[in-house]
């Protein structure tokens, strides 16, 4: 609970959340505390204040003449609870759980999906993400010793069985994986049974997963068409958004199956003896109704090429620290190239099918590969032995190369775009959600029982909610749900406008009901290098301040935001209209003309 003494102090409360970068619970509570000891020395004295059930940090403030306290509302746990392995890769599946509601939703509907779209998204979730362990367990087949094979069996469909119960909770086509558990140790004890069992099973795996994907890249393709045709009257930037939700998903997930192959036969390499290794690739090789050789390498061509294309953006904020602006305008191109890669590589993927049908399943195992690509790699000084072509494992290690583009995104500022991005999804994404609860809704609860409870111990008390990132969108959802009295509310570095509203749509985030001044940089990569107010953003009371050059972070220390805070701050503004006065005067503090830091 807030002390009486401060509830009858007459200055400024602040309460501030945090965006990527800030998350460690503390963090904020002290860039904050730093940021005012720009104006004059301080002094504080940590507490926690315990409200609706949580623990919230917050300091009392001495020797500031405007500002009395700062609360920190902290939402790590809420939509980052990763601290080990498996909480991890829950994190991952949960933003492509949302990423896939969120494309499947029609936009011109009121937010009812279309059955088209509906039935990509459980293509994905409940077929192609678990058929690659059909073929992997047909291994078991070659291993000599029974107890290998149990092993070998009852170790896959183990596997299959732990990621269903993991991730079932995220989307209901995910629950199918205790089917495909099931259908693993059956197809996994046939291969054991005897020769003709063997073959039988070895053909009914590569047939559910050739036709799978197949199935899965039409289904994409007819999505992507309808999410095109069906948003003509959307905005050019939000058409583009949605197929992204479509066919990145698909796109990491080849990669992803590439290198389950890849580790999975780099353990078969180094245990079967060599000929049975051999036996059990050609058997694989000839069932598949595609040229192996051939597909893996047009797909990772392709997957990579989309790769450095969203690498472009990427690069320029590594260069530069003034281009916000222009990140944006690359990653539009990158958009719009993307899906014409997609749609060139699935018509080449049904050309060579069309062509050489007639030798596919044959001893000639690679005959698009022989006609098409070893020409391509010879010319490149990459020549192969005439009398052979690459095996499976080599083919499979090569094409799980098409991830590398994808792992820049794991660190540096390449890993604070990805993690904004997970942010947005989970949190636009009604039925995202992580551990206990929908992400949206226990974000907005986590502020709201702050909010309250300052308001109710003193009602005439003026209050500054400071958020920074993707806190500004949980901010002016909360500011927006009811009229509040002597509140401010100040947003840095906001994806609102760039992300929210410019690629998802003004319906995505409330305009809050309060006066709202913006901060940001012309480098700042998440906001787009420009301020919310522009030609997608819906009528709002806002002005936005150019802070000039620099990037995403470190906001809540810079001086400048606190030269304007401390104006908001000042004893003379003690109410609502006090506080749109001071943001918005004539000729004062609100300038777009870049200022240097």
């Amino acid at each position: 609970m807030i002390s009486q003494s401060e509830t009858n102090d007459s200055r400024v409360c602040i309460v501030a959340i945090h965006g990527v970068g800030d998350r460690k619970p503390g963090a904020v509570l002290d860039a904050v505390l730093r940021g005012l000891s720009h104006q004059g020395e301080i002094h504080s004295q940590a507490s926690g204040m315990y409200c609706s059930g949580h623990c919230y940090r917050q300091a009392e403030v001495r020797g500031h003449r405007d500002v009395s306290s700062v609360i920190e509302v902290n939402w790590d746990d809420i939509s980052h609870p990763a601290r080990s392995p498996i909480e991890h890769l829950t994190h991952f599946f949960s933003i492509l759980a949302s990423t896939l509601r969120h494309g499947a939703t029609s936009m011109d509907g009121h937010g009812q999906h279309t059955w088209p779209l509906e039935a990509y998204r459980w293509t994905f979730n409940a077929l192609l993400l678990w058929c690659v362990y059909f073929p992997v367990v047909t291994i078991a087949g070659q291993i000599p010793s029974v107890l290998g094979q149990a092993v070998w069996i009852v170790g896959t469909g183990g596997i299959v069985a732990f990621l269903a119960k993991v991730l079932s909770s995220y989307d209901r086509g995910f629950s199918a994986g205790w089917a495909w558990a099931a259908g693993v140790l059956l197809v996994g004890l046939a291969s054991v049974v005897g020769d003709q069992s063997r073959d039988v099973a070895l053909s009914l795996a590569t047939w559910t997963y050739g036709g799978i994907q197949g199935l899965a890249g039409l289904a994409l393709l007819v999505a992507m068409g309808v999410t095109w045709l069906r948003s003509r009257t959307a905005r050019p930037e939000q058409r583009l958004a949605r197929l992204a939700f479509l066919y990145l998903p698909f796109a990491l997930f080849t990669g992803i199956g590439a290198l389950v192959w890849a580790c999975t036969l780099a353990i078969v390499n180094v245990t079967l003896p060599d000929e049975s290794f051999k036996s059990w690739s050609s058997s694989y090789v000839s069932r598949l109704t595609y040229d192996l050789a051939f597909s893996e390498t047009l797909i990772a061509i392709g997957v990579a090429g989309g790769g450095i294309l969203l690498l472009w953006p990427a690069a320029h904020v590594l260069l530069r620290d003034n281009g916000g602006e222009s990140v944006h305008a690359r990653l539009l191109t990158a958009l719009r190239v993307f899906p014409l890669i997609v749609i060139a590589v699935f018509g080449l993927y049904v050309a060579h099918i069309a062509v050489f049908w007639h030798a596919l399943g044959t001893p000639v195992r690679y005959p698009a590969f022989e006609e098409w690509i070893r020409p391509v790699l010879s010319w490149l000084g990459i020549p192969l032995s005439p009398d052979t072509g690459p095996d499976v494992f080599q083919i499979y290690l090569a094409s799980s190369l098409r991830l590398v583009p994808f792992l820049v995104y794991l660190g540096g500022p390449g890993r604070v775009i990805l993690d904004t991005v997970g942010d947005v999804l989970l949190y636009v994404d009604q039925g995202g959600h992580l551990g206990r609860g929908k992400v949206r809704e226990r974000c907005q609860q986590r502020l709201l029982a702050v909010l309250n409870q300052v308001v109710e111990m003193d009602q005439t008390r003026a209050v500054l909610v400071l958020a920074h990132s993707q806190g500004t969108a949980i901010c002016a959802d909360v500011l927006a749900k009811r009229q509040w009295k002597n509140m401010v509310f100040v947003s840095m570095g906001s994806p609102i406008g760039s992300l929210y509203w410019r690629f998802l749509g003004p319906e995505t985030v409330a305009a809050p009901a309060v006066p709202w001044l913006n901060f940001f940089r012309t480098g700042d990569y998440i906001a787009g290098g420009a301020g919310i107010r522009s030609a997608w953003a819906p009528p709002i009371d806002l002005k936005d301040r150019n802070l000039g050059a620099g990037r995403h972070s470190n906001y809540f220390e810079d001086p400048r935001v606190w030269e304007t805070v401390g104006k908001l701050c000042s004893p003379r503004q003690k109410s609502e209209s006090d506080f749109a006065m001071c943001i918005i005067p004539e000729g004062s503090c609100v300038d777009d003309t870049p200022d240097k830091i």
